[in-house]
């Protein structure tokens, strides 16, 4: 079966999109484990780490609101011209996302209480 153009890229951006979500997955644990390792050592952690955690955390609501917009795209008809195509990988995406979120806001937390050790 070949694959036409149109849905060749939407399953590269959907392996993408997966790619994204995955690695920012992985960074939100290693800032929790460093945020409990702070704790744990009684270190304060520096201004700069948590306005970085602070934002990061913000932006955990584009990939979420990316993900409900390639969704819809797909369920509005894009699936009934293309019917190759799959949305799994957005749906693990969007699934991955507020998980990570919630790394990162233990992490922000966790880190806060450390900078008071001070």
């Amino acid at each position: 079966m070949e694959i036409r153009p149109q849905p060749q890229t939407f399953i590269r951006n959907e392996k993408r999109f997966l790619r994204v979500t995955g690695i920012m997955t992985l960074v939100s644990m290693v800032l929790m484990g460093l945020s409990m390792l702070a704790v744990y050592t009684v270190t304060p952690a520096p201004a700069f780490v948590i306005v970085f955690v602070s934002y990061y955390l913000y932006y955990h609501v584009a990939p979420f609101l990316f993900g409900i917009f390639r969704i819809g795209k797909f369920i509005t008809g894009f699936h009934s011209k293309y019917p190759e195509t799959t949305i799994r990988r957005s749906v693990l995406s969007m699934l991955l996302t507020p998980i990570s979120a919630g790394f990162v806001y233990v992490a922000f937390i966790f880190f806060a209480l450390s900078s008071c050790a001070q």
